[in-house]
């Protein structure tokens, strides 16, 4: 796999990875508008307005670290050979440790601070991957609506995360079983909270996790889970100042890696909520990339940038990926060990996978040369994708690196392949029927579905989508593609996989605006969240679409919502913030603007978005509140902000208590926009306005 500009492509990598944290107005692509004095060629719409002075610290400093830990000067574009990239796994780590040592003999300094790699690096004799048998496959694209049973609080079930794929938890901020929350707060970035919400007219902090640092690392909180009397925490450990290890550049070739970057997972017995008892602490190198929980076991997904040192001593001891379980360090086996053919990367894909209600036990480890970050994920096979692409003096290309790993038992590393075109996100993804179905957007120029078998062989492809826009949002549902576009108006794309070598267009509908998440709803219907606009473009107005997608060559958006007002959501991004009330129609999403700031629910009936609901925290700092995530448990609605806590009334959005959790020197500014005018397709009577 070539990787030509990995500064800018570690730097991306790390941001995006942080975006739960970081407002959109801060996104690489609005800051670059901003410092050339650009309007972003997709983007029309005004830059987004909410600034959160935490977050834009946040950013400094990842900028610094990134900066500091993942230097590599631009590599010079080389063109790869075939789309599908065959796979050799080592012999022994005498292998690996060779081509590591060829790959830093053969980089080479350039005048102005360039690198060029001279050559290819072939490894070992080159053969077809292993072919793997096909296997029943799973329903993608599940909305989670059914929720855990609830404890009297009111009765009724309680809310779970928003899911890609049913039966594949993912991680999240909060989570709530039934009876407890578990929180971790931006606030609060090594420690989780247990809440009891039982009277949620004083809800009470049980404990707080410490999460664990080894000597030299301090640990930050990323996301968590909850398994039965399990909380399992995915944690990103970084270098401090008692850590010996700082490179010194004399040393290095021409690349620090990872800076001694590492991914844990701690898990706790927390069958006593006021003391919980850790039981297994799990280490890899690399930065945390994301993570899967399929029945018991986790999945956990890292990127390991291998420092090329000039002591090949030291390089042929970093150049093996480790892990650590309790404190004892591990190899991982040369066997589980892939590298391309003709690759000059110097980036691993760690997977761990291990059960978490076992203590301690021994995790299955893989890796493959080659970056990732985005994951798909299903029962049977992860899928890992990475955003590249080539440049030269007068033109770019993009592309997107995939590799799939079989699941079925342990973790195994199939094969790779480099599509046309850029991915979004992880909803560019799907598998369904024995196909794995991506989107991409190729300069801007074109979307494109390209279908692949398992095997990783294009079977289909459609193109020419859209062309002059960028994607903006992608939803598979078995046979059917949702792909949204934007420029000025919003392209709907209805896209038929029924089959998967003949991709085509169904149907197309265009309003004003755009949606940049799509979200399943029954059987007939869509809701989008993203922004509102006319002719000219977005006009920076949250709206909230409804469309009717029963008939694919005709669809429709049948209402909407819009924000009175500048207004942002996580939910337009971020699809655990979209929160559902079971199966009782309604839903609800964080909005922050305007200094009001609120988890806002709303409720579907026939073809209609209608009454909603304002939780607003009473807080005096309230202005500064930004909204991340809202939960329920029976009738007690709960949200999350910068400041904290706090839980309601469901049905009459009375403040029934809260729980503080920020800091005294944590703000967030608002700019007032207000006055844009309503543009809509949707009757009169179908729009609802919230002041």
């Amino acid at each position: 796999m070539t990787d030509n500009n990995n500064f800018e492509n570690q730097l991306r990598d790390s941001l995006m990875k942080e975006a739960d944290n970081i407002p959109e107005s801060l996104s690489a692509e609005n800051i670059t508008a901003l410092v050339s004095d650009k309007t972003p060629a997709k983007a029309k719409s005004p830059v987004k307005k909410i600034v959160a002075l935490a977050a834009s610290f946040a950013i400094v400093v990842a900028a610094v670290a990134v900066g500091a830990k993942y230097y590599k000067p631009k590599v010079k574009p080389i063109k790869t050979g075939d789309d599908t990239q065959s796979v050799e796994a080592a012999n022994g780590y005498e292998d690996i440790q060779s081509f590591f040592i060829e790959l830093k003999n053969n980089t080479v300094h350039m005048n102005g601070g360039r690198y060029e790699v001279n050559k290819f690096f072939n490894f070992g004799a080159v053969r077809d991957a292993d072919k793997t048998a096909e296997v029943p496959e799973t329903a993608s694209s599940a909305a989670n609506t059914a929720g855990v049973e609830g404890d009297g609080m009111g009765g009724g079930p309680a809310s779970e995360t928003e899911l890609q794929v049913e039966g594949v938890d993912e991680a999240d901020i909060i989570k709530n079983d039934g009876k407890y929350l578990y929180v971790i707060h931006r606030d609060k970035v090594n420690t989780v909270s247990i809440i009891d919400p039982t009277n949620p007219s004083d809800m009470k902090v049980l404990s707080e996790i410490k999460l664990v640092s080894d000597d030299g690392y301090d640990a930050y909180a990323d996301e968590i889970y909850i398994k039965g009397d399990r909380l399992i925490a995915a944690v990103n450990l970084y270098t401090n100042e008692n850590n010996p290890v700082y490179y010194n550049f004399d040393s290095i070739c021409c690349f620090y890696g990872s800076g001694e970057t590492r991914t844990g997972v701690q898990i706790y017995d927390i069958s006593d909520k006021s003391n919980p008892s850790l039981v297994s602490n799990y280490i890899v190198e690399g930065g945390y990339v994301s993570s899967r929980m399929i029945g018991n076991e986790m999945v956990l997904i890292s990127n390991y940038l291998v420092p090329l040192y000039n002591d090949d001593e030291k390089l042929r001891e970093e150049c093996i990926p480790s892990y650590w379980l309790n404190s004892k360090e591990y190899k991982v086996p040369a066997e589980s060990i892939s590298i391309l053919d003709k690759n000059t990367e110097n980036t691993y894909t760690n997977i761990l996978k291990f059960d978490v209600t076992a203590d301690s036990e021994e995790p299955v480890a893989a890796s493959v040369l080659g970056g990732s970050d985005q994951v798909y994920c299903n029962k049977t096979d992860l899928y890992v994708a990475r955003w590249n692409y080539v440049s030269t003096r007068d033109s770019y290309d993009e592309f997107t690196d995939i590799f799939r790993f079989d699941l079925t038992d342990g973790v195994k590393f199939v094969k790779s392949v480099k599509i046309e075109g850029g991915i979004l996100n992880q909803f560019s993804m799907d598998e369904y029927n024995g196909y794995f179905r991506v989107a991409t957007c190729h300069r801007n120029d074109e979307s494109i579905i390209t279908v692949l078998d398992k095997n990783l062989n294009q079977v289909g492809k459609l193109g020419g989508l859209a062309e002059g826009e960028s994607i903006y949002a992608v939803r598979f549902m078995g046979d059917t593609a949702y792909v949204v576009t934007f420029f000025q108006t919003d392209p709907l794309f209805v896209i038929d996989l029924s089959d998967p070598t003949k991709p085509t267009v169904a149907g197309e509908l265009k309003i004003p605006g755009f949606s940049s998440m799509l979200y399943p709803y029954g059987e007939k219907y869509l809701i989008g969240v993203g922004m509102d606009g006319d002719e000219n473009g977005s006009n920076g107005q949250l709206k909230i679409s409804l469309f009717d997608v029963s008939d694919p060559r005709n669809p429709k958006e049948v209402s909407k919502a819009l924000i009175n007002g500048y207004a942002d959501t996580p939910a337009a991004y971020i699809h655990k913030a979209f929160l559902r009330f079971g199966d009782t129609g309604e839903f609800a999403i964080p909005v922050n603007g305007d200094g009001t700031n609120y988890l806002c629910s709303f409720k579907v009936e026939g073809d209609r978005i209608s009454a909603y609901k304002k939780y607003v925290c009473s807080n005096e700092n309230s202005y500064y509140a930004y909204m991340e995530r809202g939960a329920f448990i029976g009738n007690t609605v709960f949200t999350l902000s910068n400041l904290g806590l706090t839980a309601f009334d469901r049905e009459s959005c009375e403040q029934l208590s809260e729980i503080v959790m920020r800091s005294e020197n944590e703000l967030v500014v608002y700019n007032d926009y207000n006055g844009y005018a309503e543009v809509t397709t949707v009757p009169a009577e179908n729009v609802i306005i919230v002041d």
